[in-house]
């Protein structure tokens, strides 16, 4: 901002304004200055970004937004998430210990995570016998020509099971 610009905007003269010194205001008169012009403080004294690096979340003269505590949808994917990266079938009760969460969260998540198979992505929650929990790739992405010829047997001996094989 030129001198002009502030001074014009504070409605006084541009004489009146020395932006040499306005690095040694107090920081308060800064912000009430930047407040009144409806400015942000790095607008007005220069080489400050790095100390207002920070990203001007609302408005001047209004309240900031309250932060949403992560939502039934993302406890579904967290939840589908830690069991594609479990190493064997989990009980709720065994989740909820390993992700320090309440039991009902992981009840309400899994109910979610079932009732919407896609937001796992390409792995979908599988409930299994006994109370258990677990992921497998989801069957509906491909068709049932693309299922076969992936999980059937194969005559090539060089081939080694979970291994793309690459031609050239």
């Amino acid at each position: 901002m030129t001198v002009w610009q502030l001074a014009d905007l504070l409605g006084v003269h541009e004489h009146q304004i020395d932006l040499d010194e306005l690095p040694d205001l107090p920081v308060r008169v800064l912000h009430e200055i930047a407040r009144r012009l409806d400015l942000h403080p790095a607008d007005i004294l220069r080489e400050s970004d790095d100390l207002y690096a920070l990203p001007r979340a609302h408005p001047p003269g209004k309240k900031p937004p309250v932060k949403k505590p992560p939502g039934i949808a993302h406890d579904a994917l967290r939840l589908v998430n830690a069991l594609a990266l479990a190493d064997r079938l989990m009980l709720p009760e065994e989740l909820a210990h390993a992700l320090t969460w309440p039991v009902k969260r992981v009840d309400d998540a899994t109910a979610h995570a079932l009732a919407h198979p896609a937001i796992g992505g390409a792995v979908a929650l599988r409930g299994e016998p006994g109370g258990y929990l677990s992921t497998s790739p989801r069957l509906d992405l491909l068709i049932t020509s693309q299922q076969t010829q992936l999980i059937a047997p194969h005559d090539d001996d060089t081939h080694q099971p979970g291994l793309a094989r690459i031609t050239t």
